[in-house]
């Protein structure tokens, strides 16, 4: 049965090892790779512009620096940008690869305002550099790594929208007092820039005592197409002043006053049990923010305690 087990694991290795390497086709000199599933972009509008996530892979022992580019038909519309630019300002056509690490960056796609309808299609090339072999004081260089990821691109006239919602509740159980948080995770897979609206409705026993529409940011730039974008700040309901009990939450996703998505979940108000995390956090404010010492003093006294009770144990006994 212990073999079994052992062998089942180690076939179990082997596959997932062979998916990522599908995934991640790397050249035979083993030094860049790039996530290679192909990009695809349905229903683009013109003048709209749509981004994508390159994963790329240096498997070397020393940092490597390559060229982004892209070609084909969407070559005059691609621009990349670093991972953390979230404004995109700053474009880039080289990016430095930690050691044997991922590296992320972003490739924004512009429609052309004339693009005609049709599909495009194209590539973006990830290139290591070449280098002198420095150490033979030869002039000639290393060949170059190139690992390439189509792409494909459908302009498209016709309005969609599209927009998938995760809805994350900071706790499912709040103590009296602490306002229910709620983040919001927009996935836009349509055409069009959105900017949705949030309604909250809290019920207890079937009764409802809170409706509330919360708009978009003014100052926050709307969810473009393609893109993934969560709000910088939760939605909060404040819990002050109701009575401990459980309670329901629904949340409505509306684009131009039309319902998108729809959510909803239970959550209690003084009602809160001390969990596994609860009791990790108040080992550690014992210990004056060391879980280690938290533990320490808690079997100190506990250690105390026992001698107390052993001594006086001893005492009564000794009396009779």
């Amino acid at each position: 049965m212990f073999k079994s087990k052992k062998y089942s694991a180690i076939v179990l290795l082997i596959l997932v090892f062979g998916f990522i390497w599908q995934i991640l086709e790397t050249p035979s000199a083993g030094a860049l790779g790039q996530i290679t599933e192909p990009i695809v972009i349905k229903s683009a509008m013109r003048g709209q512009s749509v981004t994508a996530v390159l994963t790329i892979l240096n498997s070397e022992s020393k940092e490597i620096k390559v060229d982004l580019k892209a070609e084909g038909q969407i070559a005059g519309w691609a621009s990349f940008y670093g991972i953390n630019d979230k404004k995109m300002a700053n474009p880039i056509s080289q990016l430095l690869l930690p050691i044997k690490a991922y590296q992320d960056a972003v490739v924004k796609f512009e429609i052309p305002k004339d693009a005609a309808n049709g599909v495009y299609t194209g590539v973006v090339a990830v290139t290591s550099a070449p280098e002198t072999d420095a150490a033979k004081n030869e002039s000639s260089s290393n060949v170059s790594q190139r690992v390439d990821r189509e792409v494909s691109i459908t302009v498209s006239d016709k309005e969609i929208i599209a927009l998938n919602v995760s809805v994350i509740p900071a706790s499912y159980d709040l103590a009296t007092g602490k306002p229910l948080k709620i983040r919001l995770i927009y996935d836009n897979q349509g055409n069009v820039a959105i900017k949705p609206d949030v309604q909250l409705k809290i019920s207890r026993d079937g009764q409802p005592i809170y409706n509330a529409i919360f708009p978009y940011p003014e100052n926050e730039e709307a969810v473009r197409p393609q893109q993934i974008k969560e709000l910088p700040a939760p939605i909060e309901w404040s819990t002050a002043g109701q009575p401990s009990g459980k309670y329901q939450a629904e949340i409505k996703v509306l684009v131009n006053g039309q319902m998108i998505k729809e959510n909803s979940f239970r959550f209690s108000v003084g009602m809160v049990t001390l969990s596994a995390g609860g009791l990790l956090a108040a080992v550690t404010t014992i210990g004056w923010g060391s879980l280690t010492l938290g533990w320490l003093i808690i079997g100190g006294i506990l250690i105390i305690i026992a001698g107390i009770l052993i001594f006086f144990n001893k005492r009564i006994k000794s009396l009779f």
